[in-house]
């Protein structure tokens, strides 16, 4: 209760700045939480400026998959916001080609959305796993920074990390830095 609070109190104080904000020329809002979204989609509106989005978790799935979110009204809803807000897109940016697909399932318009895979290069991963000799000539330093909560699972990358350290590639490091209600557990 405390943090859908918190989602609604930001985004009222971000509608109240509005008037001290110099109009900009775009906006990019980001979907953790959904409230940040909606905040997007008002203030473009307000502003007539294009609106930019980057789909962080695909709500409202992520947490009705966790089970936080169970009665059928509200799942119904918060799947009608979130496809208002997709339509109100300028253009719709993902970080996998799964996430892609589940906003092309809303009814938006593909050349609207785009894949940028999040802090990755593909090539150089390809190339990596293509090449295992390659593998062994550089440290892969692994870097998680965000919230360590049940929705991360920051613990199967830690899983992950151990079972290549089983298999021998002791040239791996792995850094998590964040907080979150498994930040002790993690």
């Amino acid at each position: 209760g405390r943090r859908i609070l918190s989602f609604l109190s930001f985004a009222y104080k971000g509608w109240k700045l509005r008037r001290k904000i110099q109009r900009p020329d775009a906006l990019l809002a980001y979907t953790a939480p959904l409230s940040v979204a909606e905040l997007g989609k008002r203030l473009s509106s307000y502003w007539n400026i294009p609106f930019f989005l980057e789909i962080a978790d695909v709500w409202p799935e992520v947490p009705i998959g966790m089970g936080i979110i169970k009665r059928k009204f509200l799942i119904q809803w918060l799947r009608n916001r979130t496809r208002e807000i997709y339509q109100a897109t300028s253009h719709i940016f993902t970080f996998s080609p799964d996430m892609k697909k589940l906003v092309l399932k809303e009814g938006i318009a593909p050349h609207k959305v785009h894949t940028i895979y999040n802090g990755t290069t593909r090539r150089l991963l390809y190339e990596t796993v293509s090449k295992p000799e390659k593998f062994d000539q550089f440290l892969v330093h692994i870097l998680y920074t965000g919230t360590m909560g049940l929705a991360n699972d920051v613990g199967q990358l830690i899983q992950a990390f151990h079972l290549l350290e089983k298999k021998g590639h002791s040239h791996l490091r792995l850094d998590i830095v964040g907080q979150g209600n498994e930040a002790e557990k993690v």
